[in-house]
């Protein structure tokens, strides 16, 4: 065990990364340089951007975009969400109408054009696509932010018998499920296939919600093992928090799925689970457009290794997988991408909201650049944390080799969610952003944050007048808020050495 010293020197290493990283002035001289680039001289507002997909990448790219060119944007579903906190939704602290925004209000606030419906055909070299109502667009550049998709079909009966873990739909619909079923049984069953991040958040989600977090036997299948993407030290942590409840991990490459029925998942190892409800939160793959790009008898853009999209350079242009010369690939200078179908080829950049951001943003100033018959700008990974949820057991802090955990980064994770919602809100009408603004916020105190500063006298009392199980609220996550902090793991990035606690 380290003594105190020890202790006090890395509480005094977690504040100094913490205060490295709130830090501003970087991101600051980032904005005022996009700004100058998109209001520069050269008049550029008769060009036309078309933006597949109208999440994080392609929101980001529109707003940069605003006022500047003709826009349009493109994506089969109506609203933007904020996804990193759909598991919000099986815990009864957030509603689906909490995450999201209309799309065509939105863009049409911004002065864009919105279309609701599937790109079936992006043609780089004549500069068009074809939309899924048959509609044929031309551009002058086009930015790709498409994402990945969840494919249960990999799995016998996974298309069938799943349930996806990727939008707020989904999650409403898992609720509305389980809270039906522990209505009627005693137990309820839960299998959740992905032990990644999202397989975890939904985990500590449900076992928060007071309607049915008792009931529920769980079960998490992945043949790697739990957050395989972080230092072992995380993972023992969660397992550690979870000892107690009523979980059973399945990990490991014999614990593989091999298929799925209505009640039932059956493991390579020939475990059968028996399930009343199967959640597939198991990785993303690529979209049908990005595999399109990347066949060898289309225009043979590099496959990324990571099964979800291709390769660009630092531009944010694509890379072919068997480079050409001269005028047959200079048509890649007027297609980005950005997000989750983008892989740097000098960059290791994990699969997070903020990434999809800032590379929107930078898509479309190197989109103006280009129209400028500017040089582009390399894109330079932000390098911020990872805020893991764990339910109302535990929340963790995940920067630059610093694994950390305590009760203040639920407040530093819900507080990212509200800065960014209030910012889209005003985009809309002012009744609109306001009335939505006070909705989620008012929620997320009402149901996070004062419960854990009133005496459990007090809901106690409420709970006795009002029987309803959504008062039982999480009180142990304020109670810990000041005290309580814990380093897991810290990890000098600029050596190969790892201090353990």
């Amino acid at each position: 065990m380290p003594d105190i010293g020890q202790q006090t020197e890395r509480s005094s290493v977690m504040a100094d990364a913490i205060n490295k990283l709130v830090s501003t002035p970087l991101r600051a001289a980032k904005w005022l340089r996009s700004r100058l680039v998109l209001s520069g001289d050269i008049d550029v507002s008769d060009r036309h951007v078309l933006i597949i997909g109208g999440n994080f990448g392609g929101l980001a790219a529109a707003l940069a975009l605003q006022n500047v060119c003709r826009v349009t944007v493109v994506d089969p579903r109506p609203d933007f969400e904020w996804t990193p906190h759909i598991h919000d939704i099986l815990s009864g602290l957030k509603l689906k109408d909490h995450l999201s925004f209309d799309r065509a209000r939105l863009f049409q606030r911004l002065g864009h054009e919105f279309i609701q419906t599937s790109v079936e055909v992006l043609d780089p070299i004549g500069r068009r696509v074809t939309l899924g109502n048959d509609r044929e667009l031309r551009y002058d550049a086009c930015i790709v932010a498409c994402g990945g998709v969840q494919r249960p079909n990999v799995v016998p009966g996974g298309q069938q018998h799943t349930t996806g873990f990727r939008h707020a739909d989904q999650a409403e619909l898992i609720e509305h499920q389980l809270t039906a079923l522990a209505d009627k049984q005693k137990a309820v069953t839960v299998t959740i296939i992905g032990g990644g991040l999202s397989g975890v958040e939904a985990m500590g989600s449900l076992l928060r919600n007071k309607r049915f977090g008792g009931k529920l036997n769980l079960h998490i299948v992945d043949a790697q093992d739990l957050l395989p993407a972080f230092p072992d030290e995380l993972t023992k942590d969660v397992r550690k928090q979870l000892k107690k409840k009523k979980v059973t991990f399945h990990t490991g490459p014999k614990c593989a799925v091999k298929r799925v029925s209505r009640s039932s998942v059956e493991l390579l190892d020939g475990q059968v689970l028996q399930s009343d409800v199967t959640i597939w939160t198991a990785g993303i793959q690529r979209q049908g457009l990005i595999s399109q790009l990347c066949d060898e008898k289309n225009l043979q853009l590099k496959a990324a290794d990571d099964g979800i999209g291709l390769v660009v350079d630092n531009a944010l242009n694509p890379v072919l997988d068997k480079p050409q010369y001269g005028y047959a690939d200079a048509w890649r200078e007027t297609l980005f991408f950005a997000g989750d179908c983008a892989s740097i080829v000098d960059q290791k950049l994990d699969k997070q909201a903020y990434h999809a951001l800032d590379m929107g943003e930078h898509a479309a100033e190197n989109a103006i650049r280009y129209f400028k018959a500017d040089k582009p700008n390399n894109f330079t990974n932000a390098n911020k944390p990872v805020l893991i949820a764990l339910g109302d057991l535990e929340h963790y802090f995940a920067w630059n080799g610093l694994i950390a955990a305590g009760s203040v980064f639920e407040a530093m994770k819900e507080s990212v969610f509200q800065v960014y919602m209030a910012r889209y809100s005003l985009v809309l009408e002012l009744k609109d952003a306001s009335l939505s603004t006070w909705r989620r916020s008012t929620r997320a105190l009402t149901r996070q944050l004062l419960p854990g500063m009133l005496p459990s006298g007090f809901w106690q009392t409420v709970e006795s007048l009002f029987p309803n199980p959504l008062v039982a609220l999480p009180r142990a996550a304020l109670r810990r808020f000041i005290f309580g902090q814990r380093i897991i793991h810290y990890a000098n990035p600029f050596t190969e050495s790892a201090d353990q606690t």
